[in-house]
């Protein structure tokens, strides 16, 4: 299991998006993971303005990567913005697979909920 205590930065890009919603949402992705938000303004461009703040700040980058959340619903689908570490090669995987099982605890509403891909 690939666990770190590095930062994670999460944007938020929809007005109906509390920090509260969208830190419990990523604490899903793991318990080792020290999520915080970035101060970016939901709007049309807001993926310019987390892209900027991401490479102006390379030491707040873990070993996973960020997400920009543009949605965390199961009325309205989830969506998110992957940005993946590309200097180590299983970050993207990893953090995909992460990512699609804290959208299964959301929608099933069990914390314990998880699947294994085979290589």
């Amino acid at each position: 299991m690939f666990t770190s205590q590095l930062p994670f930065p999460v944007g938020i890009n929809s007005s109906d998006i509390t920090e509260a919603q969208a830190l419990s949402f990523v604490k899903t992705f793991s318990s080792t993971l020290d999520p915080y938000i970035v101060p970016v303004t939901p709007s049309e461009t807001t993926h310019i303005d987390f892209d900027n703040y991401i490479f102006d700040h390379p030491t707040k980058i873990d070993q996973y990567g960020s997400v920009l959340i543009t949605s965390i619903s199961p009325e309205k689908g989830y969506e998110m913005i992957v940005y993946g570490n590309m200097t180590y090669r299983d970050s993207l995987p990893m953090f995909l697979q992460t990512a699609v099982t804290a959208i299964l605890k959301d929608v099933t509403k069990n914390p314990d909920a998880s699947f294994k891909v085979k290589p």
